[in-house]
């Protein structure tokens, strides 16, 4: 069933010539890149302002993260993250609804979690964002999301965005909107039950979110990563249930937060119009 590629050079296999002759793909990659750095460029003149109130905004979120997540770990804290934006406390009116195509400001999708509506991008976005302003580890990874068992292959769009992160040592692939943590079965697939996740840089690459380098370490370091789980159901309801406890046991401080940020998220939804 799978098409194993050999660990060598297998980038240029699945990415290049499956699909494309080595001038082609960078051709084809450039033109791509060439259109998102204009459309980035255009964003960051126009809404200067708003990314920088965003950026202000995330620091006092991944405060409140560091406070209400068990012992700052990766897990809980993308677990503090999830719950407290589908509890709508990052956003605007306290509400957040799963949308798949609203208006984004596509240099910092992580916006639109403040406007109250996004999708996978969004909260993926948002969550490395608030991790980057840490010492913990997080990716994001667009992915074709299925429950069919596919061919081994880099080539083609996804159609999923999940988070990336490290705990214990060992990366795992986690997804905020099915709220289901995945395990690395090779460097391009991830598993988790019956549903599979293969990697599709695609996107990545044309954004320059990555590089080749980069997508090239990544590979190495899952590849490292096949069959290392460490996690057991039970340690993750473990975790899920003290992350939820400290949420309910600290609600003052999570109502101060809102309070405090108010001012910051309608300056920033104002400057979206």
């Amino acid at each position: 069933m799978y098409n194993i590629l050999p660990k060598e050079g297998f980038i240029m296999e699945s990415l290049i010539i499956n699909k494309y002759s080595n001038g082609e793909i960078y051709e084809y990659l450039e033109e791509r890149q060439e259109v998102w750095k204009k459309i980035f460029e255009d964003e960051y003149e126009r809404y200067s302002s708003l990314i920088s109130d965003y950026k202000l905004f995330l620091k006092a979120c991944r405060s409140i993260v560091s406070e209400l997540s068990v012992d700052d770990s990766s897990l809980s804290t993308i677990l503090c993250i999830e719950k407290l934006i589908f509890m709508g406390k990052f956003s605007h009116l306290e509400t957040f609804k799963y949308e798949s195509y609203p208006n984004e400001l596509t240099s910092n999708l992580g916006v639109n979690v403040i406007l109250g509506k996004g999708c996978c991008r969004h909260l993926t976005r948002f969550s490395k964002d608030l991790f980057d302003l840490s010492n913990l580890y997080c990716d994001t990874m667009s992915c074709l999301i299925t429950k069919k068992e596919c061919f081994l292959t880099l080539d083609g769009d996804g159609n999923h965005v999940i988070n990336i992160i490290k705990f214990n040592g060992i990366y795992y692939g986690y997804d905020m909107v099915n709220h289901l943590i995945f395990d690395f079965k090779s460097p391009i697939e991830l598993v988790q039950g019956s549903v599979h996740l293969y990697y599709k840089p695609s996107i990545q690459l044309a954004r320059k979110e990555i590089d080749t380098i980069g997508l090239e370490e990544r590979l190495k370091r899952y590849s490292e990563n096949v069959g290392s789980s460490l996690f057991s159901k039970t340690e993750i309801d473990d975790i899920k249930l003290q992350t939820v406890a400290n949420i309910i046991k600290k609600r003052k401080i999570l109502a101060e937060f809102s309070n405090d940020t108010k001012e910051v998220k309608e300056r920033i939804c104002s400057l979206c119009k």
